[in-house]
């Protein structure tokens, strides 16, 4: 069965989020983790422990709502392992083994 837009369910969109980076001043590497309905998790791809941060990309309005950055030290992570969302929260864990957690 192929895919195509006369079947919803098996349709997805691409987008683009060069434009919203730039504007927040994220640099290209970065690195999908998850996705809500409506969000795209993402981080900032790092070598080993390099300061890192965590930003979300709003499908609707195709701009960056939130950076961990704005959290100031205590958003700013040692490397970054694995970024979830869910209930509500959100959990990052750090290349030094410590789970971070975020509720809205």
């Amino acid at each position: 069965m192929g895919y195509g837009l006369k079947n919803p369910k098996e349709t997805f969109f691409l987008y683009n989020i060069e434009d919203a980076i730039k504007k927040q001043g994220v640099d290209d590497n970065w690195e999908y983790h998850c996705f809500t309905k409506n969000e795209i998790f993402f981080s900032l791809w790092s070598f080993a422990k390099d300061p890192t941060f965590v930003f979300i990309f709003d499908r609707d309005t195709r701009q960056i709502t939130w950076t961990s950055q704005e959290l100031g030290e205590e958003g700013i992570f040692a490397g970054i392992n694995k970024v979830d969302y869910a209930d509500g929260r959100l959990y990052v864990l750090d290349r030094n083994s410590t789970l971070h957690i975020f509720e809205r």
